[in-house]
C-alpha cells in the first residue's frame, strides 16, 4: 500500500518556525494556546533541533535557528472559540500586547491586487473569531493583536 500523501491529524500545509530561542516559543505557545507536544528532538545542549506540536487539530513545527537555517519572520492566524479569554492569556504568557482585540474590516486578496490580508489583525464576524500571533517579525502597528517576539 503506497503511503499517505498527507499523515493522519496533519492537514495539506503545516508551518514550520525556525526561531532564536525556540524553547521559549515552546514554552509560550503552551501557555498561551495550550500547545500539546507531539514529538520533540533537542541537541546537546537542550536546545530545540526539530518540535512538533499541536494547537487545536493543527500542527506547527519548529526548530533553533543557527548556522545556515537563520531566525525566519512568520505570521499565523489561531482561530478560537473566545478570542478575548485566549488574547488575555497569551498576554499573560508573555506576549506583548499591540492592540486589544477588536470587531474590524478585514481587506481579502484579490488577482487584482485590490487590498491585501494585513497581518496581525483581529477580525470577528459571522464566520467565528480568530485572532493573529506574530512571531519574530519586524514591529508594525496595523490592526495588531498580540505579538511574541522571541
Amino acid at each position: 500500500m503506497p503511503a499517505k500523501p498527507v499523515p493522519d491529524t496533519y492537514h495539506t500545509v503545516t508551518p514550520y518556525l525556525v526561531v532564536k530561542r525556540a524553547a521559549q516559543l515552546v514554552d509560550f505557545i503552551t501557555r498561551a494556546f495550550g500547545a500539546r507536544e507531539v514529538h520533540m528532538m533537542k541537541g546537546p545542549n537542550g536546545e530545540v533541533r526539530h518540535g512538533d506540536f499541536t494547537v487545536g487539530d493543527s500542527h506547527v513545527m519548529l526548530g533553533e535557528a543557527s548556522g545556515p537555517w537563520p531566525s525566519q519572520p512568520c505570521s499565523l492566524y489561531v482561530y478560537l472559540p473566545d478570542c478575548d479569554a485566549t488574547y488575555k492569556q497569551a498576554v499573560a504568557a508573555g506576549g506583548t500586547s499591540v492592540q486589544e482585540p477588536k470587531t474590524q474590516f478585514l481587506w481579502r486578496s484579490t488577482r487584482r491586487g485590490q487590498g491585501s490580508v494585513r497581518e496581525y489583525v483581529v477580525d470577528r464576524d459571522a464566520r467565528g473569531r480568530r485572532v493573529a500571533v506574530r512571531i519574530g517579525a519586524t514591529r508594525r502597528r496595523s490592526g495588531a493583536s498580540v505579538g511574541a517576539d522571541l
